[in-house]
Formats: structure tokens, sequence, C-alpha cells
């Protein structure tokens, strides 16, 4: 119910034509904890767009490594790396060692995924 009650609150601020992607990426985070991985690479991916027309950096990385887990969950390990490695650059340049780290390890674990048998 709680889930609910902030999915309808983020999409009225969304409907109104919020351009805060901060909104975008609350609603997919929570479209992705309850399941819906399709309605959350959509808010993603709205995301990424306005968190790179506003500059902000870790708001896209967060929105990539949102993206990468959609994708690792269909099993799109490739579109999965890519995104993740797109967010490692970006908390590389925000020079969080510890993100890069824990993005590494995902990416590392994902390419076993795509290597030829």
């Amino acid at each position: 119910a709680l889930n609910q009650a902030a999915i309808d609150v983020l999409e009225t601020r969304i409907q109104a034509g919020t351009d805060d992607s901060r909104v975008y990426l609350l609603q997919a985070d929570t479209y992705l904890r309850i399941g819906l991985p399709l309605m959350a690479q959509e808010r993603y991916e709205e995301a990424v767009t306005y968190a790179q027309a506003a500059g902000q950096q870790e708001l896209q990385a967060e929105s990539h490594w949102g993206l990468g887990d959609v994708a690792a969950g269909q099993t799109e390990y490739a579109d999965a790396i890519e995104h993740l490695q797109a967010a490692q650059m970006l908390y590389q340049d925000l020079g969080d060692l510890e993100q890069v780290e824990d993005l590494q390890t995902r990416i590392d674990r994902l390419s076993i995924e795509v290597l030829p048998s």
C-alpha cells in the first residue's frame, strides 16, 4: 500500500509536467522494488534524460545503475554492462571510488554471463 501511495504521488508530479529527475528516479526505484521492471525502465530512461539536461552526474549514475539492474534482470547482460559502465564512469568523475568498486564487481559477475561457452 505504501509503495502504491508513493507511485501515485510521484505520478501526480510527473503528470503535472515536472522535469525533476529525482521524481522519475524515485518512481523507477519503486517500480523495480515491486517487480515492474518495464515500467521502471521507462522512468529510469526519463530520469537519465532530465539528469543529463540538468548536469546532475550523480542522478545520471543512479539512473544508469537502475537501467543496468533492469537489463540484468531480463538477462540482457550486454545492455546491463553498458549501463553499469556508464554509471561507473560518472561515479569515477565524481570521485566516488566505493561506488566504482561496487559497480566493477557487478560488471565482472555479468561479464561471465556474456562470455561464449
